[in-house]
């Protein structure tokens, strides 16, 4: 179980210094993807585009985070379902 707790801190220190990197991410999934950009029109009816840029970065970085810890591969449908 401890060996569990350190490999959670060290993936959340890795990511927590990463910041910027995530929002850098976000844009280039828009620019490529359509799916990602029909969830960020979502968001924008709601938030302005630095908010909803803000909010896509971070449910990026959870995912990342998620996916470094479990071992999961990618899954593009969950991350978009409450976008």
């Amino acid at each position: 179980m401890r060996k569990y707790l350190l490999a959670a801190a060290a993936v959340g220190a890795l990511l927590a210094s990463s910041g910027g990197a995530f929002a850098e991410a976000v844009k280039l999934y828009l620019r490529d993807d359509a799916k990602a950009k029909s969830g960020m029109q979502r968001l924008l009816k709601k938030h302005c585009k630095a908010k909803a840029m803000s909010i896509m970065a971070h449910k990026l970085a959870r995912a990342v985070y998620f996916i470094l810890l479990r071992g999961e591969p990618w899954n593009e449908a969950k991350f978009l379902k409450g976008a």
